[in-house]
């Protein structure tokens, strides 16, 4: 399978899009699946578009900005009188991150595309256990245990792909990153029943 390509094992597991990108541009070097590398390149060239705020210039993930909007749109949906706006929102925010694209162009994007999610839901996952804040109780004076923020963090992910789908209507193209939460969801749950 091409996840398996030796010049692309930490692709999928690499946070800094600066470091991706060279991964990215030595798997093409090989021409090993210069459709499926090319497919790649456009998925992280939409995903770390260029964002200028303040004279400051960077690159913003915007598959995780399009998570965090996910999760908060699943824990304050939005009054009946703004769901279709809401629907619309979410759908042109899937458009610009090219989720309908991909999602269409063919069953290889498809799959690249979800190992995309599966690499963002990855990352919020990571960035929990990593983040101060949310793994301390008490106004940030306690640390939690780890099983506590195991079970926070995987009530999240449920909360992601359980409780949005009754908010809004889901585009097919999302299911992609909801099936990302899941297995993302299933890893945690394993992972604390290992450390059991």
């Amino acid at each position: 399978m091409e996840e398996d390509r030796r010049e692309l094992r930490d692709y999928y597991v690499e946070s800094s899009p600066a470091r991706r990108r060279q991964i990215l541009n030595v798997a093409m070097e090989t021409q090993s699946d210069p459709e499926a590398d090319e497919i790649r390149l456009q998925i992280w060239k939409l995903r770390y578009a260029k964002a200028r705020e303040n004279g400051k210039s960077g690159r913003a993930d915007g598959y995780l900005k399009l998570w965090m909007d996910l999760r908060y749109l699943a824990e304050n949906p939005p009054g009946r009188f703004s769901v279709k706006k809401t629907q619309k929102r979410l759908e042109r925010e899937l458009e610009e991150l090219g989720f309908f694209q991909f999602y269409d162009q063919s069953e290889q994007s498809r799959m690249l595309l979800f190992q995309e999610c599966l690499h963002t839901a990855r990352l919020y996952v990571k960035l929990c256990f990593s983040d101060r804040n949310y793994t301390s109780m008490i106004l940030g004076m306690m640390p939690m245990k780890e099983g506590r923020v195991q079970d926070k963090v995987s009530k999240d992910l449920k909360k992601l792909y359980e409780d949005l789908p009754k908010v809004v209507e889901i585009p097919k193209p999302l299911e992609l990153m909801l099936s990302a939460a899941k297995e993302a969801e299933k890893e945690v749950s394993k992972r604390s029943s290992e450390e059991e």
